[in-house]
């Protein structure tokens, strides 16, 4: 099946939000279900939805977060967890599923993990209290939890990358940028920035390659930078170096070879 939302009227009603499950060769509608109307908010399912044993979860910009039955889209629970008058102000990022915990963030500037099961809260952690939150998809992986969070204003580029414990929710490192959902690797994290100089004059976006910060408390250290041409930068100083070893020892053969020369002359 394809999992497909819709938007709905933040007026009224009559034009309500939806949520279907659309048969992958056909296009045709298996099942649909509709989401809680909540007046003054967009009622857009923006996030794309995951799927663990048979059951969809899903946020909406309404505040709410469901989990459905795969095969028939029957409510097993719902759960609001963004309270806020804003009339974008909702879940609209992708959950993140580990450990029968469901991790996800709002645009209220919080952070939830969810039982899987229940739909209880486990934990949260509020970033920002500006109504700024982000909809980049989390990471999970050996017990943390990694995530960008945008604070203040959207044009500022102010924001956080955070590492934190997936049980308690507790920062195990942190750093001053955000940027979009990061990729994963083995011992290393790949996270996009839109908020660091790299010498352009329009503060041209960069990848940061980290280790996976072992030292608990301890921000991680960039092993490369990119600039907007995607060479990496640390190549251009290695080939700096080779290139003053050449002509080094271009130059200390040709005075040996005018040493010897002159010696030549001498002797004749």
């Amino acid at each position: 099946m394809v999992f497909v939302g819709t938007e709905g009227s933040g007026r009224s009603n009559v034009l309500p939000s939806h949520l279907f499950a659309l048969d992958v060769e056909t296009g045709n509608v298996i099942w649909k279900f509709q989401t809680d109307f909540v007046s003054g908010k967009i009622n857009l399912i923006h996030g794309t939805p995951a799927i663990s044993d048979d059951v969809v979860y899903f946020g909406s910009e309404n505040g709410y977060f469901y989990a459905l039955t795969h095969d028939g889209g029957k409510l097993i629970w719902k759960k609001k967890i963004a309270a806020g008058d804003k009339f974008l102000g909702g879940v609209s990022a992708p959950p993140a599923l580990s450990g029968g915990k469901i991790f996800i963030t709002t645009w209220e500037g919080k952070l939830f993990s969810l039982e899987q099961k229940t739909g209880e809260i486990v934990w949260q952690k509020t970033f920002d209290e500006s109504d700024q939150g982000g909809d980049a998809v989390a990471i999970t992986g050996n017990g943390m939890l990694c995530i960008t969070i945008i604070q203040g204003a959207p044009n500022k580029k102010e924001g956080k990358f955070s590492c934190l414990n997936e049980n308690n929710g507790g920062i195990v490192w942190q750093n001053e940028f955000f940027g979009g959902t990061p990729a994963a690797a083995p011992g290393l994290l790949v996270v996009s920035n839109t908020d660091i100089a790299d010498g352009s004059s329009d503060n041209t976006p960069v990848l940061l390659a980290f280790s996976d910060a072992k030292n608990a408390g301890l921000p991680p250290t960039p092993q490369a930078g990119y600039n907007k041409s995607g060479v990496q930068k640390t190549d251009w100083l290695f080939f700096a170096i080779i290139i003053i070893g050449v002509c080094f020892l271009a130059c200390l053969g040709f005075l040996i070879y005018k040493i010897k020369k002159n010696r030549i002359i001498k002797i004749k």
